[in-house]
């Protein structure tokens, strides 16, 4: 009986221990699963959400194009095309003669000619002399309160001579 009693022992432990091992592998394949499962879902709910969100911005950028439109239209009529080039020399000698300025303008090298939805540019050089106080004013108007010409200024090299202010500013404008 002694010798029955450890043969059942040690078939009932090792039935034990070997349903604990399968139980355990078992768990682990399942729980990998489970994991690359809730990895693949959270995937698809972060690519949901992504296309919603931009299914959305879409629809404001949408209901927001009549008056992107009108601003198109707006900043057209302020950038002259490449022509104007032509005209912004006396542009801003008329714009002189409202602040007792004069000024003169020089371009300097070639134009870069506009692309798709890039405005063209053209490098200048202006010098402006004037009574004391009336160059800042001048170069405030022209670049950031005229309608004509689209322009920004690099540089400035101002001087005052007794009564007289000067600069020599370079600046790019701009085309379409």
């Amino acid at each position: 009986m002694n010798a029955n009693f450890k043969k059942r022992l040690w078939i009932g432990v090792s039935v034990i221990v070997g349903s604990v091992i399968l139980a355990a592998v078992g768990f682990w394949l399942l729980s990998g699963s489970i994991t690359a499962e809730a990895d693949r879902v959270v995937a698809q709910k972060v690519a949901a959400q992504e296309t919603t969100n931009a299914v959305a911005n879409f629809a404001v950028l949408k209901a927001a194009a009549p008056q992107a439109a009108q601003y198109g239209v707006a900043i057209q009529k302020l950038m002259s095309d490449q022509s104007g080039l032509i005209t912004f020399s006396s542009w801003v000698n008329q714009a002189a003669n409202k602040y007792n300025v004069t000024a003169t303008v020089a371009y300097q090298g070639d134009p870069v000619p506009s692309s798709a939805g890039v405005p063209g540019t053209a490098n200048f050089t202006m010098t402006a002399q004037g009574p004391e106080n009336s160059i800042t004013p001048f170069v405030n108007y022209l670049s950031s309160q005229a309608a004509g010409f689209m322009l920004s200024f690099g540089s400035f090299d101002f001087t005052n001579d007794q009564d007289q202010e000067n600069i020599i500013a370079q600046g790019t404008l701009y085309f379409r």
